[in-house]
C-alpha cells in the first residue's frame, strides 16, 4: 500500500467539494477585520538593552594576543556553552540555562582585541545584572581554562617521557647485549631522537605559558529599546480585506489538509490510477447512500436508467466475439466494500439485458448480507423451468425476470458452501439463459469471491465516489492482481450530470458509449475471448 498517497484527492478536487470552508474563513476573516479599531496604535511594550566590553589582553613580550592553551575564537563560543552560563544561571537564580542564553548576544572584534556581551531584558536592572554576571564569570573562566590545559599537557608531557624513557633504557640494554645488531641501533636511536623531542616540548611548558586575560573596559549601561507595533490599517474596509486575504490561505490550508487526510475515493481519476486501468462507464447518482431501486423501465429514460442501457451495450459488444454463444455469458460484478451499489448495478443491469427480451437470470452470491432478491421483488412463485428444490423464482418487480438465491432455502450454510453450490448450478443457467448476472460479496471483506472469478466471463468492478474507500479499493486491485485478473471493466457510481455523454444513453450519448465499448473490446477483451474460448471447450 506504498502508493496509497498518490491517490489522494487533489487540491483541486477538494477544493470544488468543500469551497464553502474557504468562504467561511473570508467571512469570518472581513468580519473581525471589520471590527473599530482605537483611534491611535500603541507602542509596544519597551524593553532594556545592557552591553558589558571587555578588553583582551595577553602577557606575550611582543604584544600579540595569542595563548599557548585558548584561541580567540573560542571565547565566543564559551560565553554561551558550556561552563559560564550554567554558572551565570546559578548566580541569576535562572532554572532554564537556555532562556537565559537565548537573552544575551555576543561579538568578538579582533581589530580592537576587544569583546562585549549585549543583554536584553524587561528591566534595565535586570539586563544589566545578566550582562555583568557573564562578563563576570567568562573572565575568570578564561583564566581556569588556561591553566587548565596547561596543567592537563603537563601531565600528558610527563607520563609520555616516563614512557620514552622506559623504552630508551630497555633498548640501551638490548644494544649493551647485541653491540652489532642494526635493527636495535635503529629503534634505540628513533627512541632518543622522541625523548628529546618531547623533553623541549615539556621544558617549554614549565617556562612562563603565554595566557590571555579579559579586563572590563565598561560595566553594563541599560539603555531602553521601543520598538513600533504593526499599524493596522485605519479604513474598516481594507482591515477587512486584508483579514479575509488571511482568512482566505488558512481556509485553504485547511482543505488541503482536508483533502489528504480524506480516506475516500472522490474523484473519477483516482479510481483510475488505483486499478490502472480507464473508467468506462460514469453512472450518475440519484438517491443517497444504501437506497435502493430499480431504475431501468420501459418508461424510464432518464440519465439513471440510460446509463445502466449504456452498460448493457458495452457488455453486449465485449461478448459478441465470444467462440460459443450458444451458451451465456457471465457478468460478475465486484465492488470494494459494501455499500458501493452493486446489487442496485446488478438488479438495472439484469433488468436492462430483459427488456430486450433476453433470458435473464440475476443471481446472488452476496449471503452474508443478501438483499438482490428484497430489491427485485423475488416471491414464492418458482420459475416454471426450475428444476426440483432450485431456489429459482420470478421477480415481481421487473417482469421476465428470474432470481437464482441459495440463501431463500438454505438459511444455515456457510457463504463459502452456498457459494461452491452456485458454482456448481452455472453450467446449467448458462444453457438454459442468454445473460447471467452475479451480484458478488464485497472483495475486501469475503474469500468466497476466489470461486466466482475463474468462472465470469465479463468482470465490472464497481466504484461509489464519496463511498469508497482509497485502502479498500487499493486491496481489491491487488487482490485482482494476485489472481492474474487484468481485463476487467470499470464503473463509476456518481459521476457528473446528465451533461456528461461517458454515459447518457440516447440520441448523442449512445455513441460515446459505442466507441467506448468497441475500445474495450479491441484492447482490454482479448484474453476474454480466450479465456471463454477455453471455458467452452472444458464445458464440452
Amino acid at each position: 500500500m506504498e502508493t496509497l498517497g498518490m491517490e489522494r484527492d487533489s487540491f483541486v478536487g477538494a477544493l470544488r467539494r468543500q469551497w464553502w470552508v474557504i468562504l467561511i474563513a473570508f467571512i469570518a476573516g472581513f468580519g473581525i477585520g471589520a471590527i473599530p479599531s482605537p483611534k491611535k496604535a500603541s507602542d509596544a511594550v519597551s524593553s532594556y538593552e545592557a552591553t558589558h566590553t571587555l578588553l583582551i589582553s595577553s602577557n606575550d613580550p611582543s604584544g600579540s594576543v595569542v595563548s599557548d592553551t585558548l584561541n580567540l575564537n573560542e571565547i565566543q563560543l564559551l560565553s554561551t556553552a558550556g561552563q559560564v552560563p550554567k554558572k551565570a544561571a546559578a548566580r541569576l537564580s535562572e532554572p532554564n540555562t537556555a532562556l537565559l542564553v537565548s537573552q544575551i548576544q555576543v561579538n568578538l572584534d579582533g581589530s580592537s582585541n576587544s569583546f562585549t556581551i549585549s543583554a536584553r531584558a524587561a528591566t534595565a536592572s535586570r539586563a544589566e545584572l545578566i550582562a555583568d554576571t557573564f562578563a563576570d564569570e567568562l573572565s575568570k573562566f578564561v583564566v581556569t581554562r588556561q591553566d587548565e590545559v596547561r596543567e592537563q599537557r603537563l601531565t600528558a608531557a610527563t607520563e609520555r617521557l616516563d614512557v620514552l624513557q622506559s623504552n630508551v633504557r630497555e633498548l640501551s640494554i638490548q644494544i649493551a647485549r647485541n653491540p652489532d645488531d642494526r635493527i636495535i641501533q635503529a629503534k634505540l636511536d628513533a627512541a632518543t631522537r622522541r625523548y628529546s623531542t618531547v623533553f623541549e616540548e615539556f621544558d617549554t611548558l614549565q617556562g612562563q605559558p603565554r595566557t590571555i586575560s579579559l579586563v572590563t573596559l565598561e560595566s553594563a549601561e541599560a539603555v531602553p529599546v521601543n520598538q513600533r507595533g504593526l499599524r493596522a490599517p485605519r479604513s474598516r474596509v481594507t482591515r477587512g480585506l486584508f483579514l479575509g486575504i488571511v482568512g482566505v490561505v488558512l481556509g485553504s490550508g485547511l482543505v488541503l489538509l482536508l483533502g489528504f487526510l480524506d480516506p475516500r475515493i472522490r474523484r473519477r481519476e483516482q479510481a483510475e490510477s488505483i486499478f490502472g486501468v480507464r473508467a468506462q462507464l460514469t453512472i450518475p447518482s440519484s438517491v443517497r447512500v444504501g437506497e435502493r431501486l430499480v431504475a431501468v423501465r420501459r418508461d424510464r429514460h432518464d440519465p439513471v436508467a440510460d446509463s445502466y442501457r449504456a452498460l448493457r451495450s458495452v457488455l453486449s459488444l465485449a461478448n459478441s466475439d465470444r467462440s460459443d454463444r450458444s451458451i451465456a455469458p457471465i457478468t460478475l460484478l465486484l465492488s470494494a466494500g459494501s455499500g458501493d451499489g452493486k446489487t442496485t448495478a446488478t438488479a438495472n443491469l439484469a433488468a436492462a439485458y430483459t427488456e430486450t427480451g433476453a433470458r435473464t437470470v440475476a443471481v446472488n452470491t452476496d449471503f452474508r448480507r443478501p438483499s438482490l432478491a428484497r430489491l427485485l421483488g423475488a416471491g414464492d412463485n418458482p420459475a416454471p423451468e426450475a428444476l426440483p428444490d432450485m431456489p429459482l423464482v420470478l421477480s415481481n418487480s421487473v417482469s421476465g425476470l428470474r432470481v437464482y438465491d441459495e440463501r431463500l432455502t438454505d438459511a444455515e450454510a456457510s457463504p463459502s458452501e452456498l457459494a461452491r453450490k452456485v458454482v456448481r448450478t452455472l453450467p446449467w443457467l448458462t444453457s438454459n439463459y442468454e445473460e447471467v448476472v452475479i451480484d458478488s460479496a464485497p472483495v475486501a471483506m469475503a474469500a468466497e469471491i476466489l470461486e466466482l472469478l475463474p468462472v465470469a466471463d465479463t468482470i465490472v468492478v464497481l466504484i461509489r465516489l464519496g463511498h469508497t474507500k482509497i485502502e479498500a479499493a487499493a486491496r481489491t486491485a491487488e487482490t485482482l492482481r494476485a489472481l492474474g485478473v487484468k481485463d476487467f471493466l470499470l464503473v463509476v457510481i456518481g459521476g457528473p450530470g446528465p451533461h456528461d455523454d461517458a454515459y447518457y444513453y440516447g440520441s448523442t450519448g449512445e455513441t460515446a458509449a459505442f466507441d467506448r465499448g468497441r475500445g474495450l473490446a479491441t484492447e482490454a477483451l482479448r484474453s476474454l475471448k480466450a479465456r471463454a474460448s477455453g471455458r467452452s471447450g472444458r464445458e464440452s
